[in-house]
């Protein structure tokens, strides 16, 4: 079990500003993630603050923001730091972030119903998000395959810091 030393927090807040969960990752002084992830109520748990198996509400990363900007576009990406990093490069979009490739559902995508969406998964996921899109209720949305021009598991956050690789492309070291 990693020590909660060091993590970094993503809460999750839904839609009603409400704290659904903490996702805890520990990141390298590289920006790259080191092991695996926790939460803090299974870390709570743990300690005998809470009880185990809690079933904490599901929610998108950063969805709390729609309600303040009623007609901003949402993008959704995979990755909490890549939506923070994408904020940051483009704050008139809202980015939010499923938290993991398998994430994404009916559930997390409901808040999004009547709003224009755009789903940018990272390469390899296309299809599995298109058809966990198909299975909601959006109404108006695109899911890019701009991303599958790359190596497995590449995000738009490897494009902006220069870290992005095209399928095939040779590894030069120098």
């Amino acid at each position: 079990t990693a020590s909660v030393t060091g993590a970094i927090v993503f809460w999750y807040i839904d839609e009603n500003k409400r704290k659904c969960q903490g996702k805890m990752m520990w990141y390298g002084t590289d920006g790259h993630r080191r092991g695996g992830a926790s939460t803090v109520s299974s870390e709570m748990a743990k300690r005998g603050l809470m009880k185990e198996n809690v079933s904490m509400k599901q929610c998108l990363f950063g969805v709390q923001q729609i309600a303040d900007r009623p007609i901003d576009t949402v993008y959704v990406v995979e990755s909490e730091k890549t939506a923070i990093i994408m904020t940051m490069l483009h704050p008139e979009h809202i980015w939010l972030a499923a938290g993991g490739c398998s994430m994404l559902n009916r559930q997390t995508l409901s808040p999004l119903h009547d709003r224009r969406v755009m789903l940018i998964p990272d390469s390899g996921m296309y299809g599995k998000w298109s058809e966990a899109v198909r299975q909601s209720r959006l109404r108006f949305y695109h899911v890019s395959n701009m991303m599958e021009q790359y190596e497995a598991n590449t995000d738009i956050a490897d494009i902006v810091l220069g870290e992005a690789r095209l399928k095939g492309e040779e590894n030069h070291q120098g």
